[in-house]
């Protein structure tokens, strides 16, 4: 879950995960071909989501290959990496190497960091970013890549990329009969697919579906080469990797590397985060008015660093770290040459402000003009505390050993499943069952996912859905449901699109009494 969206699926299965077999609905009223066979379009989706779910449920895989990330201004990022180990959790631990430059690469959930020389950082960041910057803590040093690389662990965590896979994300398909559950007569409703799926067999061991070509082992159908890209808004991401499925004992060392870096990690660079400058600066992220009179003895100014991230902070702890060199310009003469030079550094938490003072002396005598001359380089951090990444590290080892089942269903109409991507990153033709009750999705804390579009706020009065409209009733009963299919152990996060919803949900939450085991967010529809 990112701020408002959701930023990662967390989907986990306990050892070896077993082959989970595609639902294939015969009366799906797709073409026939020779003496009542599926179409050759359905065999290659069954194949596909043997494949697909075999490899969704794996607690992690190593991958050997390249990811290439094309941003729309023309940047074009290519991370290369041999047995690069990415968990359902989205950890990951391996060596990766950007521009013929190796650094070491773990992500913690939705942290990730990077340690390579100040080569590798000077190859990947952009001169924008790199105004000011001071590298020199960052050499062959742990540091933040959240403003430099792609999120591998989240890009190539198996159930992420497993739901990417899915045909309906290439060609929505036509929709026929409505299921009877869940979310009968609600803007969520799931329909049975009236059209082939735009997927190809290729041999007996390869599937082509848009952009993607996934190879597998024709015998137990696990996946082993995956190639193709997707979009996302005007960013494209291309993988071309062959790819191994991992039981937990194999992923396991991920975690254990991970508890032994912490120390390391608590007080992080962050190189490439751009800081908004100071209002009313005279020198960027820097600020200076004279302070009190001048004499030729001396003459004082304050000077103010910002520390207030440009891409927002997101409440996140850390801070920014400036070293100032400021001299002054006396009358004509050269930048320095009276008054005295001034270094200090300075230190600023994010979102606030810090001050300091350098004063000019020795002006010699006469009338005249001062200004000061200001040079600084700059670097942020983030701020973890050891408890918090400790206690995150075993939070993503429990959820990566977590049992689930993933299984096909019918499709929500176009809107409806777009919002559910969104929040789940699964298509709405797949799901997550638990005892009787099919979800929307998984999430990184152990919540069974459910999505509600836009749709609802229709039904809404006041601050409840109205009792009238036959949809509340469903959702009191599928409440009653999903609390019994998740047991004493689970818990529910809902997300709406509407905050008419989103209240109305609450209501019904508290009414029914399951305030401690479903929990309701707001998600506002991407663009």
């Amino acid at each position: 879950m990112n701020t408002s969206k959701i930023t990662g699926l967390v989907l986990a299965a306990v050892g070896a995960v077993a082959v989970i077999i595609a639902l294939i609905l015969s009366f799906i009223p797709w073409g026939i071909e020779g003496s009542g066979g599926p179409t050759a379009a359905f065999a290659a989706q069954n194949d596909l989501d043997d494949t697909a779910f075999q490899y969704g449920t794996s607690p992690g895989a190593k991958y050997s290959g390249s990811l290439t990330r094309t941003y729309s201004d023309g940047d074009v990022v290519k991370v290369e990496f041999t047995d690069l180990i990415v968990t359902l959790s989205e950890n990951a631990s391996g060596t990766i190497t950007v521009n013929n430059q190796q650094a070491e690469y773990t992500q913690i959930g939705n942290y990730y960091f990077a340690k390579g020389p100040t080569a590798f950082w000077n190859g990947i960041l952009t001169e924008q970013q790199k105004e000011n910057l001071d590298l020199g803590p960052v050499d062959n040093k742990w540091a933040s890549a959240e403003a430099a690389l792609p999120k591998l662990g989240y890009v190539l965590s198996p159930n992420i990329l497993a739901g990417r896979l899915n045909a309906d994300l290439v060609d929505a398909p036509d929709l026929g009969a409505q299921l009877s559950t869940p979310n009968k007569d609600t803007p969520d409703a799931r329909f049975w697919p009236t059209s082939d799926p735009p997927i190809t067999a290729i041999g007996d061991n390869q599937v082509k579906t848009g952009e993607w070509t996934i190879t597998f082992d024709p015998s137990t159908k696990a996946i082993t080469h995956i190639k193709g890209s997707y979009k996302v808004e005007s960013t494209t991401t291309a993988i071309d990797a062959d790819v191994t499925p991992l039981p937990f004992a194999e992923v396991s060392s991920v975690f254990t590397e991970q508890h032994s870096l912490v120390a390391d990690l608590t007080s992080v660079p962050i190189p490439g985060l751009q800081i908004d400058d100071v209002p009313g600066g005279q020198a960027g992220q820097v600020g200076w008015k004279q302070t009190g009179g001048c004499t030729t003895a001396a003459c004082g100014y304050d000077f103010t660093v910002g520390g207030t991230p440009a891409a927002g902070s997101d409440g996140r702890p850390g801070h920014v770290n400036y070293g100032l060199k400021v001299n002054f310009i006396v009358n004509d003469l050269p930048a320095g040459a009276l008054g005295g030079t001034c270094s200090p550094v300075v230190r600023t938490d994010f979102d606030r402000t810090a001050g300091t003072r350098c004063t000019a002396t020795n002006l010699g005598s006469g009338d005249g003009s001062i200004k000061p001359n200001v040079t600084y380089t700059y670097l942020p951090f983030l701020d973890y505390t050891a408890d918090r990444l400790n206690s995150y590290i075993d939070d993503n080892s429990t959820a990566t050993q977590r049992q689930f089942t993933m299984m096909r269903t019918g499709s929500k109409k176009p809107d409806a499943a777009n919002y559910g991507f969104s929040v789940t990153a699964l298509p709405s033709s797949y799901a997550v069952k638990a005892g009787d009750y099919l979800f929307d999705g998984y999430g990184p804390a152990g919540d069974y996912l459910v999505s509600f579009a836009e749709g609802y706020a229709q039904h809404v009065t006041g601050t409840t859905f109205d009792p009238s409209w036959p949809g509340t009733q469903t959702l009191r009963d599928q409440m009653r449901q999903q609390i019994q299919a998740v047991g004493d152990n689970g818990s529910i996060a809902y997300y709406a699109a509407e905050q008419s919803t989103t209240d109305a949900l609450k209501a019904m939450v508290a009414e029914a009494g399951y305030g401690d085991k479903i929990f309701v967010f707001y998600s506002e529809p991407e663009d």
